[in-house]
């Protein structure tokens, strides 16, 4: 739904899943201890605690990929054309497009970094808006439990939106943070060589035009449109069961 398979490739480990496991209707995380882990750390904008091996990982995977040239080799390009663009017909698009902005953009000259690190604050999540999400989601469902058939097709797309986008905004958070983070360690690593920095920024260059054109492919799938669309009116704040309801009192 999320081609989170396929974004772990570029972006290392997503956990958001494990960390929603955790979070109360409140939206406030429940702190757990394993393996000397805080485990809603990433939840609370810490993710130097623990987020370190996979961006290592995701690091050293596309270093592979990368390689000594200037350009992809032929199969990792099919492979990274294939993976875009399954990529591109998921819930996780724009994410993809965020990937893609960060790749292209990437820098090369030795030198500070404070020009491209990512303001972590803003990858912190909205606990506020995650508890109100949680919240609604709770609401409507008490709904759907005393609503008649057709209230409750309208009620199934509102729950059904509202957990797909609580979902997405905590994997672009996530996602966010390690992409940036991750550009910066293949290209500016003050060990490299001008060279090697401007080599590897001309690759992560081709990787984002691949994502751009992955991107540029018409979505076909009646059903991934219309679960595109039942996320897009949660990011709005539409509720179908509300406007049915009011056509009905019109009527």
């Amino acid at each position: 739904m999320f081609g989170v398979k396929y974004l772990e490739n570029y972006v290392g480990s997503i956990t958001f899943f494990k960390e929603l496991v955790g979070l109360t209707w409140d939206g406030v995380p429940s702190v757990t201890i394993k393996d000397g882990i805080r485990c809603e750390s990433l939840l609370l904008g810490e993710p130097e605690v623990v987020q370190n091996p996979r961006i290592e990982t995701a690091v050293a995977n596309l270093l592979k990929i990368i390689r000594r040239g200037r350009k992809l080799k032929s199969s990792n390009k099919r492979k990274i054309e294939q993976e875009a663009l399954l990529i591109s017909k998921t819930l996780a698009f724009e994410i993809l497009e965020d990937i893609r902005a960060v790749y292209e953009d990437a820098p090369f000259r030795r030198g500070p970094l404070r020009d491209c690190v990512v303001n972590k604050a803003e990858c912190k999540p909205d606990f506020d808006g995650f508890g109100s999400h949680l919240r609604q989601i709770k609401d409507l469902q008490a709904k759907f439990d005393e609503a008649n058939d057709v209230e409750k097709r309208a009620l199934e797309e509102d729950i059904t939106g509202r957990m797909l986008w609580l979902c997405w905004t905590g994997i672009h958070r996530e996602v966010k943070l390690a992409t940036k983070e991750i550009v910066l360690k293949i290209v500016k690593d003050e060990l490299n060589a001008v060279r090697v920095a401007r080599r590897r920024s001309w690759v992560l260059n081709e990787i984002g035009k691949i994502f751009e054109e992955a991107l540029a492919e018409p979505v076909n799938d009646d059903h991934q449109v219309h679960l595109r669309r039942i996320m897009a009116d949660a990011e709005k704040g539409t509720l179908k069961y509300e406007l049915f309801r009011s056509a009905r009192d019109m009527d």
